[in-house]
């Protein structure tokens, strides 16, 4: 049983280490799918404004899938980290945590179906578009 208060030191090594690593993931995702991201596509291939899927289609390129692959990253360590600090809690915050955890799946679900649409059904579309 932990402490009321617990420091680190009172905190168990794998669950510590994973929120840890959850941390470390989704803030890698976070500057990958974002400011670094949108710096690569908007200097080597930006899209138009809106003018129709036609013109969506021809300027198309495989490096604007990108940041939702670097998103993917962001949502997994999100996932870890909760999961982590879930286990982490002491009993009275537990109700919180799972709370939080629920959240965090429906969050991570509808994001990840997102950007795996975005990754894979989106250039697939793209590739055999006929006007």
């Amino acid at each position: 049983m932990m402490p009321a208060n617990p420091t680190r030191s009172d905190w168990p090594a794998p669950a510590s280490r994973a929120a840890e690593f959850g941390a470390m993931t989704a803030l890698l995702g976070v500057v990958l799918s974002g400011p670094l991201a949108m710096i690569l596509v908007t200097t080597t291939h930006p899209q138009p404004t809106w003018q129709g899927p036609a013109l969506y289609a021809r300027s198309y390129h495989w490096v604007q899938i990108l940041p939702y692959f670097a998103g993917l990253l962001l949502v997994t360590g999100f996932v870890i980290l909760v999961a982590s600090l879930h286990q982490l809690a002491c009993r009275e915050l537990k109700p919180l945590t799972t709370i939080a955890l629920i959240f965090t799946s429906v969050f991570a679900t509808l994001i990840s179906f997102n950007y795996v649409v975005q990754t894979t059904f989106l250039p697939a579309l793209v590739r055999d578009y006929r006007e």
